[in-house]
């Protein structure tokens, strides 16, 4: 039996990958190659969560490793995912094995140059397999991106045809250049010409009415024809229903603002109308009780009110009662003195009460002119007066 010791030495030397995870699914070792691959420090690894190596761009395969892992009745798992390490991103098959409530990972990176590429891609060994069972389209170019493999979610993506509409066989479609196929027309092929030259970051296309986001992996030492090149893998990932949620979310969340502001638009205007309300206590007498701060807009509907009701009920004294008005600012003021004018120049006569010895103060500093002006101290006052 090997001694602890014995077991590191041995995975140091394995020309793959190994972490050992516990059972947080936390990994608790890693091998010299792993760190190698990576150019990472074993600091770097150990005690992150297994799932959290995953690049963001593969949720997918995060959220798949996730459920998988939690699953009493999952053994073994061969995922095809792209690892990531402090901004290094690798196209790695993963192969778990448990063993207990542990695991041991066996990590593949595929984006290297040499043998391992050639045997992925071109030669079709253990690798093809996990391509092909991938939900991810996935396409293998070569330096003239021409086709050199694909997996069958790819080929049934896009179908291609010859000129006269007949559907091409597996190995027709293999050597064909991606960018000239008549399937990527209506701007797809533009797009992915951008991304394939580096002139845009990436981002979603549309084809055959789905959404997909494309993820670019550059392959070094790609052989295709026993033509050494250099060439890349695409991976394209349907997200047409995450598309489809986040419109519906953002349709909802812009049906719930709209519904809000037409509550807060009655909620201002009912609280304007009680804020602001014309009492008539006799035949030519109005009451107006104000109620609250006075802005600028405020006071110009106040105005308005207080002119409507006096035509209308031909009154000619208008009581304006300050009582609810806490302050004056250079706003409310004016709006004071814009009412008292309005008042008079449609023939009636202006009454204050309520007035603070705050609200007088600020009157007095903005030498505001109360000539002509009847005032008295509250409202009771001002109505024995009047009547």
């Amino acid at each position: 039996m090997q001694t602890g010791s014995e077991v590191v030495a041995s995975e140091d030397r394995m020309p793959i990958g190994v972490l050992r995870i516990d059972e947080a699914f936390e990994v608790c070792r890693v091998n010299r190659r792993f760190l190698s691959d990576f150019s990472c420090r074993a600091d770097d690894v150990v005690g992150v969560e297994l799932t959290e190596l995953i690049a963001s761009s593969d949720r997918r395969a995060a959220i798949e490793l996730d459920r998988q892992l939690n699953s009493q009745e999952t053994r073994e798992i061969d995922m095809l995912l792209t690892l990531e390490v402090d901004d290094r991103r690798r196209l790695s098959r993963l192969t778990l094995h448990r063993e207990g409530a542990r695991w041991v990972a066996l990590v593949e990176v595929i984006d290297t140059a040499g043998n391992l590429v050639r045997s992925l891609f071109v030669e079709k060994r253990r690798w093809s397999a996990t391509i092909m069972r991938s939900s991810d389209a996935v396409v293998i170019l070569d330096a003239a991106r021409r086709i050199v493999d694909f997996n069958a979610r790819f080929f049934k993506l896009l179908n291609i045809r010859t000129e006269h509409g007949v559907l091409l066989g597996e190995s027709a479609v293999r050597g064909r250049e991606l960018l000239a196929l008549p399937e990527l027309a209506g701007g797809a092929s533009e797009l992915l010409r951008a991304w394939l030259d580096g002139e845009a970051p990436g981002g979603a296309l549309t084809l055959r009415e789905r959404w997909f986001e494309l993820e670019l992996i550059q392959l070094s030492d790609l052989s295709f024809k026993s033509a050494a090149a250099t060439g890349c893998a695409l991976i394209f990932r349907d997200i047409t229903d995450r598309r489809s949620a986040e419109a519906e979310r953002a349709r909802r969340q812009a049906e719930q603002l709209a519904y809000q502001e037409q509550i807060i638009d009655a909620h201002k205007r009912a609280i304007r109308s009680l804020r602001a309300p014309v009492l008539p206590i006799a035949r030519d007498v109005l009451v107006v009780p104000l109620v609250g701060e006075l802005d600028r807009e405020r006071s110009r509907e106040i105005v308005e009110t207080v002119l409507e009701a006096v035509t209308r009920a031909a009154a000619r004294i208008v009581i304006l009662d300050l009582t609810g008005v806490p302050a004056l600012d250079e706003a409310g003021v004016n709006g004071v003195v814009l009412a008292i004018r309005a008042v008079r120049l449609i023939g009636a006569r202006a009454v204050l009460t309520g007035l603070s010895s705050t609200l007088a103060r600020a009157l007095a500093e903005d030498e505001v002119s109360l000539a002509g002006v009847e005032v008295h101290l509250n409202l009771r006052d001002a109505v024995a007066k009047v009547l």
